[in-house]
């Protein structure tokens, strides 16, 4: 989602500033358990790009959060902004000091469902990048996101936008539950087919050999694909880089198994021509 700064303003609507419409909640616990709050929240427990908050620590194993947060606000990531870090919560808790609490300051102005959808655009993070300090773990303040200027319409505009962004989440999250549905029911077809009795069992190094990949620079790779790098570099898990070079060998699919470190054993499957480090395991037609 884009939030187009330059295009002139349509009729209803008018150009603001973050912190003119949303506040920075400063609700503290300094006993989360005392006040009822069963769940804390960690920017470990965000992930980049989803709403929703799907995982979360024990109060009663023991915290330091204090900020607290309710259902309906939204938790901002703001440690290493350029990771994406927002979600919506739906139930109350405590969060990490480096999670800001946010929720709009009038509801007639801002619809509070659509926050989440304005933090989550291109130009709220490029600007919360673009202010954050710090070499190691940059961080941007309050001060400086509240200055981030954006457009709203009206009211009657703002529901009809939410309305359309809730249909594509809806769409998106059963997609995501087809995907994971998908993975188990391989998962359990593959151990099906390797516990099967009375079926004949060879070895693999019978039908395969296998052999290293080549060295590559990983590091100097750049992370997206393009006309000048357009072909997938395969490490010991996945995809981790594009370059200009495929590696002989590799037009047609082939399983590329890690082979150190902790992605030692993950598997991949390439789709056409692609380089694969020495990372990984190739698998060849014996």
């Amino acid at each position: 989602m884009t939030l187009d700064m330059a295009a002139p303003l349509k009729s209803g609507w008018r150009r603001v500033k973050f912190g003119d419409v949303v506040r920075l909640s400063k609700a503290r616990s300094q006993n989360p358990l005392a006040d009822g709050l069963e769940r804390y929240v960690g920017l470990e427990h965000l992930e980049p790009g989803d709403l929703r908050i799907r995982s979360w620590g024990n109060v009663a194993d023991g915290t330091t959060f204090t900020n607290r947060f309710e259902p309906g606000q939204v938790l901002f990531g703001k440690r290493r902004a350029y990771q994406r870090k927002v979600a919506v919560a739906d139930f109350a808790g405590v969060c990490s000091g480096d999670i800001y609490v946010l929720e709009s300051k009038d509801a007639d102005v801002l619809l509070p469902e659509l926050l989440p959808f304005i933090c989550q655009t291109d130009a709220f993070f490029e600007h919360a990048v673009g202010t954050s300090a710090g070499s190691l773990s940059p961080r941007t303040n309050w001060t400086s996101l509240a200055d981030f200027q954006f457009s709203v319409p009206s009211i009657a505009v703002q529901r009809k936008t939410l309305t359309l962004l809730t249909a594509a989440l809806s769409v998106v999250e059963e997609l995501l539950a087809a995907l994971y549905a998908l993975r188990v029911l391989r998962r359990s077809m593959e151990m099906r087919l390797l516990s099967m009795d009375g079926v004949s069992k060879r070895k693999v190094g019978d039908i395969a050999k296998f052999s290293s990949g080549k060295g590559i620079r990983v590091s100097d790779l750049p992370k997206v694909q393009s006309e000048s790098n357009p072909v997938p570099v395969y490490g010991g898990n996945g995809i981790s880089g594009y370059t200009d070079t495929a590696m002989d060998g590799t037009s047609a699919p082939t399983v590329v198994i890690g082979r150190v470190g902790q992605f030692c054993g993950v598997t991949s499957m390439t789709v056409g021509q692609c380089w694969i480090t020495d990372q990984g395991h190739r698998t060849r037609k014996s």
